[in-house]
């Protein structure tokens, strides 16, 4: 089906689509990691990559693209905020989310991520 479309973002939302249903949720975030190089957006996909990552309990990565979702989108902060709120449940969760917005702090001053 992606030979038919390599750059059409739909084509891979559909495949994603299927992934998902069929709970392989590791290829799906490969596959969308496959659309952004494919369609030459690395922004694209943000969101769902991080609601995904965060399925599949890889909270680095997951609070890695919510933070990217919110630079793209800076209006976006309570939506992120109440994403991401769900990591405070779980130790690992909510270390690894912090490790992540401390490193992304020490290269840039974002006030929003304080």
């Amino acid at each position: 089906m992606i030979q038919t479309g390599p750059a059409n973002p739909n084509v891979y939302r559909s495949v994603v689509q299927v992934l998902v249903e069929n709970r392989l949720l590791e290829k799906a975030a490969e596959m969308y990691r496959r659309a952004r190089v494919a369609c030459k957006d690395p922004r694209l996909f943000t969101l769902e990559l991080a609601q995904l990552l965060a399925n599949t309990m890889d909270y680095a990565g997951s609070t890695r693209e919510f933070l990217a979702w919110l630079e793209q989108n800076p209006a976006q902060l309570s939506f992120v905020q109440s994403r991401m709120s769900a990591f405070t449940v779980k130790e690992d969760a909510r270390s690894a989310a912090r490790d992540v917005v401390r490193e992304t702090l020490s290269t840039k001053e974002e006030p929003r991520l304080y």
